[in-house]
């Protein structure tokens, strides 16, 4: 596969999280984008600060998640069903459920958009807590 990524980032304040699950929770995104994506995989990532809030989004060009599926994704095991006896396509459906337990651990909210067809758009909003100073 041809893959690109590219990213814009506008974040210039700390956000106050752990690295490690952030970071797993978005290669895991970037990681079902190369996936459900064919030859061609163009690949957005944006951050920026809206308020006390870190915005984060990844959008794709792949398969896009039929209307029907969306408010299901994020389920534990939950795969989709045009999925669920693809070989090609292998997978536990614990990939997202992982995502947005990160997400809610850092008391953040995640979003799906996609027409069904053409790409989908994964938006994750995460509060920059300030750190508490210890006397």
């Amino acid at each position: 596969k041809k893959v690109s990524i590219t990213v814009d980032q506008q974040i210039d304040h700390p956000v106050y999280a752990d690295p490690t699950l952030l970071e797993g929770a978005l290669g895991n995104l970037i990681g079902n984008s190369v996936k459900f994506s064919g030859a061609d995989t163009r690949i957005h990532i944006s951050s920026r600060k809206e308020g006390k809030k870190m915005i984060l989004t990844v959008t794709d060009n792949g398969m896009g998640i039929p209307a029907e599926e969306q408010k299901q994704i994020f389920r534990e095991n939950y795969r989709g069903r045009q999925y669920m006896s693809d070989k090609e396509h292998k997978g536990f459906g614990l990939g997202l459920y992982y995502v947005m337990a990160v997400v809610i651990a850092h008391g953040g909210h995640i979003f799906v958009k996609s027409d069904g067809h053409s790409g989908s758009e994964f938006t994750i909003e995460i509060p920059r807590r300030k750190r508490k100073i210890r006397e």
